[in-house]
């Protein structure tokens, strides 16, 4: 700002108003320093607006001296009003109508970051613990081993086992033999197997008579 007043000083170019908006509009940018009522300084957003009417004196200036001669440096002037009314005044009323906040650290921060800042965020919160992996003896059945195994299963189990598969067969004795047996009361004789039809006989006679109502027979 110490800069851009110099150079409106001495013998004035054709440019003067044009400096002295610029240099003048510079103070609004001191708002940053708000400190509070007693600083001597009016709120951020009338010290923004104060000082772009001292810095609009001389803005108006060159309206009126290039409105009909060069659209340029009017364009220029209305953008620079925009700047600062209602650019920068907009943008402290929305974020810093009572000043800046200061963070710890020396930074500015906003209402709303201040708060999460100044927060300690609660470490998030564990996954219970898994539950422990299941015994080996849900995978092996408890009861299969209590109980002989039954079918080709316990064949292939004594076999592994090195044990004779004959070992628990009780041995057949002569008299247990059905040839050397006395009674035999199983074995079945050539006489019984005879056909059964042959107790059964049909008459080849003839065909079968059929009597009628008053005693006489009929032929087929």
């Amino acid at each position: 700002m110490v800069k851009a007043n110099s150079l409106t000083e001495g013998k004035r170019s054709d440019v003067f108003n044009h400096l002295k908006t610029a240099a003048d509009s510079l103070s609004a940018l001191a708002w940053i320093a708000y400190s509070g009522k007693d600083c001597g300084m009016s709120l951020p957003i009338a010290h923004v607006e104060e000082s772009w009417q001292m810095a609009e004196f001389y803005n108006n200036k060159i309206l009126v001296e290039y409105r009909n001669k060069d659209p340029e440096h009017v364009e220029w002037a209305k953008a620079l009003k925009e700047l600062y009314v209602p650019g920068l005044r907009d943008y402290v009323k929305a974020n810093y109508p009572l000043g800046p906040v200061w963070g710890p650290t020396g930074g500015v921060i906003t209402s709303t970051s201040s708060v999460a800042s100044s927060t300690p965020k609660a470490p998030p919160a564990r996954a219970p613990a898994p539950p422990p992996p299941p015994s080996s003896s849900l995978f092996t059945s408890e009861t299969s081993t209590s109980r002989p195994k039954e079918g080709m299963s316990a064949v292939f189990q004594e076999i592994s086992s090195g044990k004779p598969v004959t070992a628990g067969l009780k041995k057949v004795t002569n008299d247990m033999k059905t040839k050397n047996r006395t009674d035999r009361s199983g074995v079945v004789t050539a006489a019984a197997k005879g056909s059964p039809t042959s107790s059964f006989s049909f008459s080849k006679t003839g065909p079968p008579q059929i009597g009628t109502s008053n005693g006489s027979q009929m032929g087929g």
